[in-house]
């Protein structure tokens, strides 16, 4: 009897002791999740006139693209704001919610559906709204962010007098959309994460309702591709041009009317919109990555999510 009662004994220490293993193993594995979605879960809102407006009500969707080397088992939306009331409903098309699966697996974006409704007599104004993305399981958060971080609308400037010839003057090029903080996409501790290039590119954006222009400013050797598409539902078209300015290429294969010109240090480039599928010059996306040897640096978005409109800056042309 007391040796089954010390065997029962050291059954149990055991079973607790893989339990408390598995606890932990179970934690790290959730903490690494956690962690990669500071880099790796792309959120997105799309507000389509380039601002949320509310009188009484108002709506808009947020995209997610998870971009980890795993799924996301359980995530939810909520709404922070002092200003509305909020409905937050999954697409009736996320046929896997609460789990949003990894694009490394065939995984694609998702979205939530938000209605604000306003509270009481609040007067017009600017009032500040926090996306919180959580577990609800746990309460733990994946992300939060503002709604105007979330929408990443970039004004473009209009272009009044470019002449696409390398010279570059700052008087045609100084009030351009500045992107620049590019960052490369590797490997930190057990899985990918991003981190500022050292010599960081520049490129400058201005349009007319015919053309996109930009400067480009990039390392000897370097290939920028340009990604441009009309709306975040549609393939992109790539638009590659290396750093002698020599020569571009296109993903569609139409290069008739694209004018590029290599001045001393930097690159100038018209585009015709009508090269890239977009008819309203007016609002569209566009993404820019640039490859300098076997390291690639990027804008928005990273390998996984490069060539997917939903990672990419809303281009409001003013």
């Amino acid at each position: 009897m007391k040796n089954l009662i010390l065997r029962n004994s050291f059954r149990i220490i055991a079973l607790l002791v893989a339990a408390l293993f598995a606890c932990e193993v179970g934690a790290h594995l959730c903490n690494d999740v956690f962690d990669q979605a500071k880099d790796d879960l792309a959120v997105k809102v799309d507000i389509r006139d380039g601002q949320l407006r509310i009188a009484k009500e108002g709506a808009f969707k947020v995209y997610l693209l998870n971009t980890m080397d795993r799924d996301i088992a359980n995530i939810n939306l909520s709404i922070n704001s002092d200003a509305f009331t909020s409905e937050v409903k999954h697409s009736p098309d996320w046929k896997s919610y609460p789990v949003l699966k990894t694009a490394k697996k065939g995984g694609k974006k998702e979205f939530f559906e938000v209605t604000l409704k306003r509270k009481g007599n609040l007067p017009d104004g600017k009032y500040p709204i926090k996306l919180l993305l959580f577990n609800p399981s746990d309460k733990r958060e994946f992300k939060t962010l503002d709604l105007e971080n979330a929408a990443d609308i970039q004004a473009v400037p209009l272009a009044k007098s470019v002449t696409v010839d390398g010279n570059c003057p700052e008087s045609e090029w100084k009030n351009s959309l500045l992107c620049s903080s590019f960052y490369t996409y590797q490997k930190e501790g057990r899985y990918m994460g991003t981190s500022p290039v050292k010599i960081q590119p520049r490129f400058r954006l201005m349009s007319d309702a015919q053309n996109l222009y930009c400067m480009m400013s990039m390392e000897a050797g370097a290939e920028a591709a340009l990604y441009l598409a009309p709306d975040n539902n549609s393939a992109p078209v790539k638009i590659t041009v290396d750093s002698t300015g020599g020569k571009v290429t296109s993903s569609k294969g139409d290069i008739a009317g694209i004018t590029i010109k290599k001045g001393d240090k930097d690159i100038e480039v018209k585009i015709p919109f009508s090269s890239t599928g977009i008819s309203n010059s007016k609002r569209f996306f566009a993404n820019i990555a640039v490859k300098n040897g076997n390291a690639v640096s990027f804008w928005r978005g990273n390998a996984v999510s490069v060539e997917n409109p939903v990672v990419y800056a809303e281009m409001v042309t003013q």
